[in-house]
């Protein structure tokens, strides 16, 4: 008999239950709500878990079987209390075992660091408090499950700002960053590379193309100039002149048929989800509502299930994905999408509010892989900061400076920068990585500054984007030290499962 306590050579507890769910869903893409848990009681007689320093010792073990009649073995993971999300879905359990593996010797285990993560919840909560209503970021519990993923290899996590032809630029420094990462070979795709990518507008055009597509940076920059070429130009400006006047400069048919074409070419399938469980790694995009751009969050459109947040439109399409992202308004007209329930919902690009999606899609980090995941690396690349914009006196002007400040990707980032770094696992480790083209290096004269932001191009600027690919390349060049450590952070634990 070993002389270590039970609890000391405690290895694994591990839930089997031949289960099912009612047998029928209304939305098969929306996901599976019910679920198995293992909860530590507080005494003998309650229902309700234990909480210490105000975490919940909850821990998820697995998803019950989805729209089956039958009782199958779904898994081993731990798990003991039996969930269901939303009223209509249960539970039938036929048999259940729960096994318990016990070592000869103690298992060494580094305790979770509580505290931090409740700095966290709270910095988060505090920013909800002075977000406008219903534009909240979701705080994580404060659960004991939420801090199992220390021990998993480290996040690689990619997001890429909105800039419309000047998105070209972030696929020229990622594609720099790419290569350095197998200098001697072919380089890599940043879907074998990143767990997550997000966008917004072209950004997320972008992030579907790398993330949903899988195709590699030089295939999207080509078809990102195609884009371009075909969606930016004058004759079909001059065609859609009659949008001008109502609200937008371009018509929907074009950019939709463009998307549509590279999808089906990709693909097989000009109208394939964008729903994709099994792919390399996740993406997803942010759009907003037409009717809330202002009072609520952005809608996240995803490749993958969200267990913790119920997507919006679950069944979205690709290309609509695509088209409701790079929705930008005076630019395209709105897409009018409908939910499982038939409810319509129109959605323009999220650039008023999440230019920069680095807040959301560390907000999506938490909630998908849980709080404690350590991260090596969220690389936030801008299209450059555009030219300076004077709030004007005139209700013209004034729009055209509100428009620009509530674009302003840099906000995001000096904000979320402190953040990551301070609060992400293994805090004080330099984990967030920006890099745009215009942004301020220390020993640049001011007047040189003031010249750059002439030179960047404007949104739908064809004219002005060979200059700006030139500004690029010399970022690239003036950078290439920080380059290189982004490189090497990537790459720290690049073949480790």
């Amino acid at each position: 008999m070993s002389s270590y306590s039970f609890i000391d050579r405690l290895k694994t507890i591990q839930l089997f239950a031949k289960s099912m769910d009612q047998g029928y869903v209304s939305d098969v893409d929306a996901g599976t709500w019910t679920w198995f848990e293992l909860v530590l009681l507080g005494n003998a007689h309650t229902k309700n878990p234990l909480i210490r320093d105000n975490v919940e010792y909850i821990w998820k073990s697995h998803f019950n079987p989805m729209a089956t009649s039958e009782y199958p073995w779904p898994g081993n993971f731990l798990g003991v209390r039996i969930c269901a999300r939303f009223p209509g879905w249960w539970i039938f359990v036929q048999k259940g075992y729960l096994v318990v593996e016990i070592g000869d010797k103690p298992v060494t285990r580094l305790p979770p660091q509580f505290g931090e993560f409740s700095l966290l919840q709270d910095t988060l909560q505090e920013m909800n408090e002075k977000l406008p209503t219903e534009y909240d970021l979701s705080v994580p519990p404060m659960r004991a499950d939420g801090f199992d993923a220390d021990t998993e290899r480290p996040l690689r996590i990619l997001s890429l700002d909105g800039g419309g032809v000047r998105g070209l630029s972030s696929l020229c420094i990622l594609r720099e960053v790419m290569q350095r990462l197998s200098p001697e070979g072919k380089p890599r795709k940043p879907c074998e590379v990143f767990d997550m990518i997000a966008g917004t507008s072209t950004g997320g055009l972008c992030a579907i193309m790398l993330g949903r597509l899988e195709m590699t940076v030089d295939e999207c920059i080509e078809a990102y100039n195609q884009f371009m070429k075909k969606i930016f130009n004058v004759s079909s400006l001059r065609k859609n002149t009659r949008l001008v006047w109502k609200g937008c400069r371009f018509g929907a048919d074009n950019i939709e048929a463009v998307i549509k074409e590279l999808i089906n070419e990709r693909l097989g399938d000009s109208e394939a989800p964008l729903l994709n469980e099994h792919g390399q790694c996740k993406a997803f995009v942010l759009a907003v509502r037409q009717d809330a751009a202002n009072s609520k969050g952005p809608v996240h459109l995803r490749s993958y299930f969200n267990t913790q947040q119920k997507s919006l439109l679950p069944n979205v399409k690709a290309w609509e994905a695509s088209r409701a992202t790079s929705a930008a308004p005076t630019y395209f007209p709105p897409l009018e999408v409908s939910t499982d329930k038939g409810v319509k919902h129109k959605l323009i690009d999220a650039a008023l509010g999440a230019n920069n999606p680095v807040g959301w899609l560390w907000n999506e980090v938490l909630s998908v892989f849980g709080a404690g995941r350590p991260i090596d690396c969220i690389l936030s690349i801008g299209t450059g900061i555009p030219k300076n914009q004077v709030f004007g006196e005139s209700v013209k002007g004034a729009i055209t400076g509100l428009g620009s400040a509530i674009t302003n990707t840099e906000l995001a980032n000096i904000l979320f920068r402190t953040l990551i770094d301070a609060y992400a696992p293994e805090s004080r480790r330099l984990k967030y990585i920006r890099l745009n083209v215009g942004r301020e290096i220390e020993d640049w004269p001011e007047d040189a500054m003031e010249k750059e932001n002439e030179e960047l191009a404007e949104m739908d600027s064809l004219t002005q984007i060979d200059g700006f690919i030139e500004r690029t390349e010399q970022y690239i060049k003036e950078q290439e030290p920080r380059i290189r450590r982004c490189a090497s952070t990537l790459n720290r634990n690049l073949f480790r499962r």
